[in-house]
């Protein structure tokens, strides 16, 4: 709930919000839950981060003259530990830490043991849900091009996958499956067909 107007007002109508819930659907806020925020600041909703921010506006009046004027914008944001999450339960991403360098995080795609024993359209067609679902979700997020990381991991935990079943280097497994779109042949009763990895 958005409220234009000081801490008090807002105060009031999570206050109203409380008794209605209470009396009419004899349920509880939850008061961990149910915080108040400055518009500016970030919070937590379904997964995503909610800000506001404003932005400028230019008009042209009837005299010729410009005017502006600011107005308030919703955006909604994909929070990184989101799809790093996501990346780490699927086994997909290892995150190793160079002391060397101050601790820097090292990103390293890896291949899905638990996929190996499926067939090829079954290993495509698992990692393809599994990013159709996280774009599909996302995808009206201001922020929604961070994904191209969750999508290079998860297309080289794929390579790396195929790799493994067929004990192949990366360079085979493309030569193999296709350099610029990675494909998997299948035959139907109109005939053979194609299923390509998700590309956004």
């Amino acid at each position: 709930i958005g409220v234009i107007g000081s801490k008090d007002d807002a105060r009031q109508v999570k206050a109203d919000v409380g008794t209605f819930i209470q009396e009419q659907l004899h349920l509880e806020l939850s008061q961990e839950k149910t915080l108040i925020t400055h518009g500016n600041d970030f919070a937590h909703f379904l997964s995503f981060d909610i800000t506001t921010s404003t932005e400028q506006n230019s008009t042209r009046t009837k005299g010729g003259y410009t005017k502006r004027s600011y107005t308030g914008r919703v955006k909604l944001y994909v929070p990184k530990e989101k799809w790093v999450k996501r990346l780490l339960a699927y086994g997909a991403l290892k995150i190793h830490y160079d002391k060397a360098n101050g601790n820097q995080e090292i990103w390293e795609p890896v291949r899905r043991p638990g996929l190996l024993r499926l067939d090829d359209l079954e290993i495509l067609n698992q990692y393809n849900a599994e990013v159709r679902g996280l774009y599909n979700y996302y995808r009206i997020a201001h922020n929604a091009t961070v994904l191209n990381s969750f999508l290079y991991v998860m297309k080289f935990s794929m390579f790396k996958t195929f790799g493994a079943k067929y004990k192949l280097h990366i360079s085979g497994v493309r030569k193999k499956y296709g350099y610029k779109h990675f494909g998997v042949k299948y035959q139907t009763k109109q005939g053979e067909k194609i299923l390509y990895y998700y590309e956004d």
